[in-house]
C-alpha cells in the first residue's frame, strides 16, 4: 500500500507559527534538510518581527554615521577656533614686542643723542610744500577735484595754512622763542611763497624718485642742517596744505604747546593714523601735524613704507613722561591724497 504525502508549498510554510514544532516537523519530513532550511530563512525573514529588527539596525548605521560627522565637524571647528586664536596671538605679541622694544630704546636715545641735561632753545615750525607736486606725472596742472589748476589752487591752499599758523603761533604766547621756515621741494625760484612773510628753504627733493612721506622727511632734515640746529632743539613739522583749526581760538595742538613744560616734554603727538586716531601710544601716528626733538628726526628710518610708523617708533624711543599724547582732536584740517578737508 503507497502513502501519499502532501509536499507543503512556500506560502503554507511562510504562514506557519516560529513556536509550531509538529508543521515543521512535517516539513522536514516531506521536504530534504537542505531545502527545509531555506524555506525556514524565507519564513523568518517575512516575519514582522524580522523586519522590524532589519529596520531597527538600518537606523542604528545611519545614527552612527550622523553621529560620525556631527563628530567631525565639532573636531574641525576647534581646531580652526584653535588656529584662529594663535594667529590674533602672534599678532599680537608682534605689537607688544614692537612697541616694548621701542621703549627699551627710551634710555639709550636719551642719554647718548639728547643728553640728559639738553633743553631746546627754540620751536622750530616747519611747513613742508610742493607746489608743482606731480610734475613728473601725465596731468600735473589740474586739481582732481575742481578741476582747476593745481599750482592755482595750492597756492590758495598754502596762503590759508601758513596764514592761520601765523596768527596762532602769535596768539599763543608760546614758551620758547619760535621761527616759521617753508621747505619747497622743486628748486630755487621765486614764488609766491617769498610774499608771505616767513622764511623760505628751496630744495630740489622733488626730482627724486622716492616716496613722498621720505621726500618730506628729506626736506625737513635739510632745514635742520641749514640751521645747524642741535638734537635737543624742537620741530614742529606741519604739511603746508592743512590749516589750524580756529573754532576755539587755538587749535588743541598749538593750547599744548602753549602749556608744556619745556624742561620735561620733548614732543606732542597724535598717534594712529589719519583715519582712526587713538589717544594711546601705538607705532603709528599723525605726521601732518607733529612736534619732535631733532634727534628724533634723525632717527626715524627713511626705508620704512609707509613712513608714519617710522616717525612713531622714533618717538617711542623717547621716555614716556617727555612725550605728551595729544587727547581727543588734534586740531587741524586735512585733505589727505587731494579728499575733501576733514578735521582730525
Amino acid at each position: 500500500m503507497t502513502i501519499l504525502t502532501k509536499r507543503p508549498n512556500e506560502r503554507d510554510v511562510a504562514n506557519m507559527h516560529v513556536g509550531d514544532d509538529s508543521e515543521l516537523r512535517s516539513c522536514h519530513c516531506a521536504t530534504s534538510q537542505t531545502e527545509a532550511l531555506l524555506i525556514t530563512q524565507k519564513r523568518l525573514l517575512r516575519s514582522p518581527s524580522a523586519a522590524a529588527l532589519q529596520r531597527r539596525q538600518e537606523q542604528l548605521l545611519r545614527q552612527s554615521a550622523c553621529t560620525s560627522r556631527s563628530s567631525s565637524l565639532r573636531i574641525l571647528r576647534v581646531c580652526m577656533c584653535a588656529l584662529a586664536s594663535a594667529c590674533v596671538a602672534v599678532l599680537a605679541f608682534r605689537f607688544v614686542s614692537d612697541t616694548a622694544s621701542a621703549i627699551r630704546a627710551s634710555s639709550v636715545l636719551h642719554d647718548l643723542i639728547l643728553g640728559p641735561d639738553a633743553r631746546p632753545s627754540k620751536i622750530y615750525f616747519v611747513v613742508t610744500a610742493s607746489i608743482e607736486p606731480n610734475n613728473r606725472n601725465a596731468n600735473p596742472l589740474r586739481d582732481t577735484n575742481s578741476g582747476e589748476r593745481n599750482v592755482d589752487v595750492r597756492q590758495l591752499q598754502y596762503e590759508r595754512g601758513i596764514g592761520q599758523l601765523k596768527m596762532q603761533a602769535e596768539l599763543a604766547d608760546l614758551p620758547l622763542p619760535y621761527q616759521i621756515v617753508v621747505v619747497e621741494n622743486n628748486g630755487p625760484r621765486k614764488t609766491f611763497l617769498d610774499d608771505l612773510g616767513v622764511t623760505v628753504l628751496y630744495t630740489d627733493g622733488n626730482a627724486a624718485d622716492q616716496e613722498k612721506g621720505v621726500k618730506e622727511l628729506d626736506s625737513i632734515l635739510a632745514v635742520v642742517e641749514h640751521f645747524q640746529m642741535s638734537n635737543a632743539e624742537l620741530v614742529v613739522k606741519m604739511t603746508g596744505r592743512y590749516y589750524l583749526d580756529d573754532d576755539a581760538g587755538l587749535s588743541p595742538f598749538m593750547a599744548s604747546l602753549r602749556d608744556m613744560d619745556v624742561d620735561r616734554t620733548r614732543a606732542v603727538v597724535k598717534f594712529g593714523t589719519y583715519a582712526r586716531p587713538v589717544n594711546r601710544r601705538v607705532i603709528d601716528c599723525v605726521t601732518g601735524l607733529i612736534m619732535v626733538p631733532v634727534a628724533v628726526l634723525r632717527n626715524v628710518d627713511r626705508n620704512t613704507v609707509p613712513i608714519a610708523p617710522a616717525w612713531a617708533r622714533s618717538v617711542l624711543s623717547l621716555p614716556e613722561e617727555e612725550v605728551e599724547v595729544v587727547q581727543g582732536k588734534l586740531g587741524i584740517h586735512i585733505a589727505p591724497a587731494g579728499k575733501p578737508y576733514y578735521v582730525v
